[in-house]
C-alpha cells in the first residue's frame, strides 16, 4: 500500500493480468502498489501494480512490469482454479 503500509486483504477476483481487492479505503488510481500474493502452491508472488480504478467494493490493481515467468505461473494458478 503507498506509505509502505501491510495489508492483508480478501481478494475478489484475480487475473493475469491484474486483480480487485476487498478494501474498504480508496487508493489513489495512477498509484504504484506492491503487492504480494500467497497461493496454494504456497510460493508467494511479489508484483508490482498500478490502481486502474476504485469500484463500490475495492480497488482494481493492473500488474505492470511482471516477469514471465511469474505471469506463467499466476496463469496455470487461475486456469486450475477455474477449471480449465
Amino acid at each position: 500500500m503507498p506509505g509502505g503500509r501491510t495489508l492483508n486483504r480478501e481478494t475478489i477476483d484475480v487475473g493475469p493480468h491484474g486483480v480487485k481487492v476487498r478494501l474498504e479505503e480508496t487508493v489513489g488510481a495512477g498509484n504504484r502498489v506492491r503487492l504480494r500474493f500467497q497461493p496454494p502452491d504456497r510460493r508467494p508472488l511479489d508484483l508490482e501494480s498500478i490502481v486502474w480504478r476504485n469500484d463500490s467494493d475495492g480497488p482494481v490493481f493492473v500488474f505492470v512490469n511482471m516477469p514471465a515467468e511469474d505471469f506463467e505461473r499466476l496463469k496455470s494458478l487461475v486456469d486450475n482454479h477455474r477449471g480449465r
